[in-house]
């Protein structure tokens, strides 16, 4: 159907109306991987990646499909991964979330709702983790200087330290909301 337009919200860019377009994809991959914690360093701007050591054997694979419109962007995956962390049990990850965006204003008014939800361990209980978040976003000067509000809503179940073992969760434990003001500038 032709090449997709280079952002997710490729509706407000153009002159002219998106055109429809759609793609999907399904990879994979098995290897090793090293876990590693990511700083922000405010001399250089960047987030550094630093190895912690500890290497988990994986195998995984994800399925996604996105629909680009005129007025409508949507974009959905779906996961499976097993790890083989060194010295315990391996676990099998399921997960999957879905965005879509509505245009409303030709080139400067959306809203968008994101949902997504992801089981760490298919083998314990009270482990998962559901999020939903609303936006609206004002397009000054797409892609340039955009304004968005958001508000999101986040539910991580815990089993308990003793249960998850080798096993880290997504977020921290319990009901998180957040409402957001931001402004993006790139130049």
């Amino acid at each position: 159907m032709g090449k997709l337009g280079p952002t997710e919200w490729a509706y407000v860019l153009g002159d002219t109306p998106a055109p429809t377009r759609i793609s999907f994809t399904v990879q994979g991959y098995i290897g090793n991987v090293q876990d590693a914690s990511e700083n922000f360093d405010p001399n250089t701007f960047n987030y550094t990646a630093t190895g912690t050591g500890m290497t988990n054997g994986e195998r995984a694979g994800r399925a996604d499909f996105y629909l680009q419109s005129r007025r409508v962007m949507f974009l959905t995956e779906g996961y499976v991964r097993r790890t083989y962390p060194s010295g315990a049990a391996s676990y099998l990850s399921v997960g999957a979330w879905g965005q879509v965006g509505v245009l409303l204003l030709p080139k400067h008014l959306d809203a968008a709702v994101r949902i997504s939800w992801t089981n760490p361990s298919t083998t314990l209980t009270d482990d998962r983790f559901f999020s939903a978040e609303g936006q609206l976003a004002y397009y000054i000067s797409a892609p340039t200087l955009i304004l968005k509000l958001r508000y999101g809503y986040g539910n991580q179940e815990s089993p308990g330290t003793m249960a998850l073992g080798s096993l880290t969760l997504p977020a921290t434990a319990g009901r998180t909301q957040l409402i957001t003001l931001q402004i993006n500038l790139a130049f």
